[in-house]
């Protein structure tokens, strides 16, 4: 009698121990239908999983072939949540610090009528995959006249989609420009000086197309507005913008 109790005790530790074992371990499905059991080594958000089994066979999947994931330890989840959430999707950066570099060429449409062309620099903080907010400086000059202006503006920019290889956006730039070249408009007799006080704002509509990970080609229409408050003077031109941001 002390014999069987002692066999059936035995068997219960024993369950009890394989069970606290098995929920130690992280489980991963595959599609094809394969169980995998043990502890996550590595994952990296959109691309792969290593998983080292209690024997030490190690295995490498694609996030593609995998079903499910259910973590053994609730810490490692949410280590494995932020770092999904700060390294972005498959082509979007979730949050973090991103660029743009571009280029564009427009017709000016009220007192100049000639073309207008130049480049801009944006630096700021992506906050999600829909919103993003950054400081531009950018150059600017008319074709056909010694004018030129350097803009300085806060650009608040807006994607539609997440984390698709084409998401459309639209953004607004607003802020003053820091210098203004003397020039002399003869079909208008006026005279423009330098001024201090150059007002400057731009729309741009326009898709992120991604070429590589958070690497995208940028293509926007868009159309900038400057004027002075003296003297009574403004300038408007859409254009096409051409550019990369990183």
């Amino acid at each position: 009698m002390k014999r069987l109790s002692l066999t059936i005790l035995l068997c219960i530790i024993t369950v009890i121990i394989a069970n606290a074992q098995e929920n130690k371990e992280s489980t991963v499905k595959l599609r094809s239908g394969i169980i995998v059991r043990g502890d996550i080594v590595e994952q990296i958000p959109n691309e792969s999983i290593t998983v080292r089994t209690a024997d030490g066979d190690v295995f490498v999947y694609r996030m593609n072939e995998v079903a499910s994931i259910k973590y053994a330890d609730e810490v490692q989840k949410k280590e494995i949540a932020e770092k999904k959430l700060a390294n972005g999707g498959k082509f979007m950066k979730n949050k973090g610090y991103e660029g743009s570099v571009f280029g564009f060429f427009g017709a000016d449409a009220l007192d100049y009528g000639q073309p207008t062309y130049g480049v801009n620099i944006i630096n700021g903080y992506r906050f999600n995959p829909y919103f993003y907010i950054g400081l531009g400086v950018g150059y600017r000059r008319f074709l056909n006249s010694p004018a030129h202006s350097i803009p300085l503006y806060l650009n608040l920019k807006a994607n539609f989609i997440k984390d698709r290889r084409v998401s459309p956006f639209v953004s607004v730039n607003a802020g003053v420009n820091l210098l203004r070249n003397k020039f002399y408009l003869d079909e208008f007799s006026v005279y423009i000086d330098e001024l201090d006080t150059e007002h400057h704002i731009e729309c741009m509509l326009g898709v992120d197309i991604y070429l590589a990970k958070r690497c995208s080609l940028l293509v926007a229409a868009s159309f900038m507005t400057t004027w002075w408050w003296y003297p009574e003077f403004q300038a408007a031109a859409p254009a096409i913008s051409v550019g990369f941001s990183f």
